[in-house]
């Protein structure tokens, strides 16, 4: 199972950093910029929208624990859930 999922995990990366057209970080992950740059001005999320997504590649690339990075985060959360309860 682990295997099935690190090979999830690098696929996924990848198929991102190629819509990005950028793989210059840690095992072929897009760099923040280029990432919110694509997230933002290609997918049309909000930077908010597009910071949650990143923290997705943060964690799948394994630099966070993923408590850290609710921890660190936890105020973007509450703002991006508040919004959809509208």
């Amino acid at each position: 199972m682990a295997k099935k999922l690190k090979g999830f995990k690098k696929l996924l990366v990848g198929e991102v950093s190629i819509a990005c057209g950028c793989a210059i970080q840690y095992n072929g992950c897009p760099c923040n910029s280029c990432f919110h740059t694509w997230a933002e001005d290609e997918l049309g999320l909000d930077p908010d929208l597009a910071h949650m997504f990143w923290l997705i590649v943060l964690a799948l690339r394994g630099d966070y624990k993923p408590e850290e990075l609710l921890e660190s985060n936890i105020s973007n959360f509450k703002k991006i859930i508040k919004r959809f309860k509208k």
